[in-house]
Parts: C-alpha cells; structure tokens; sequence
C-alpha cells in the first residue's frame, strides 16, 4: 500500500513514497523521479535487509544509482511513462522481493 507518506508532488516533480507489504510486516521507500523521454524511475532510498538471500544485482532486479539511499534503484523491463506505473511497478518488485526475503521463494516474471 503506497500513501503513507504525505507528499503529493506536482505531475513532473520528484517524490518519495513509503510502501508496506501487504503482510504489514515490511516497508519499502522509494523516490520516484521523472527522466528525459517521459519516463520514471524508482530509487529505492530504504527496504528490509536480504540478510541471507542472494542480493546481486541480477537476483535483485536492481541497478546502480549514485542518487539512491541504498545505492540501487529498480531495474525495469520498460520503462514507465508515468508516477502511477512506476509506484505500480514498485509495489510488485517490492511484495517479490519481500517474498524472496522471508520465504526464500521467487515470485513468477522475477
């Protein structure tokens, strides 16, 4: 669920949300930020620790970012051309990845 910050930005102005698993039991916080060509992307400025998981970049569907909290941001297979698609997006990369951090299990299409 994605709201529970209380920014409500311009349509082509950076943001940052927070989203809690739907499980409640974690948080994900992402800065979406617009791009040249009408694209967004999704820093990922905090998420849980994958403690024993793997964690590369592959394994993750993550990708540097000098401009990321955590030093990653969500690696997309198109790009979203739009805040809604990106939180969208975000919110399946981060329930998928919660999954791979408590159970172990990959989630189909991650």
């Amino acid at each position: 669920m994605f709201g529970l910050s209380s920014n409500k930005p311009a349509p082509d102005q950076a943001t940052e949300d927070i989203y809690r698993t739907n499980d409640g039991r974690a948080f994900f916080r992402f800065r979406f930020i617009p791009e040249a060509g009408g694209v967004w992307r999704a820093d990922i400025q905090e998420q849980p620790s994958y403690g024993s998981r793997a964690s590369d970049l592959h394994s993750s569907h993550r990708l540097s970012s000098g401009t990321a909290g955590t030093g990653y941001k969500i690696c997309y297979a198109s790009s979203p051309k739009s805040l809604r698609d990106a939180q969208k997006f975000a919110e399946t990369w981060a329930e998928a990845t919660w999954v791979w951090i408590k159970d172990g299990r990959r989630v189909k299409g991650f």
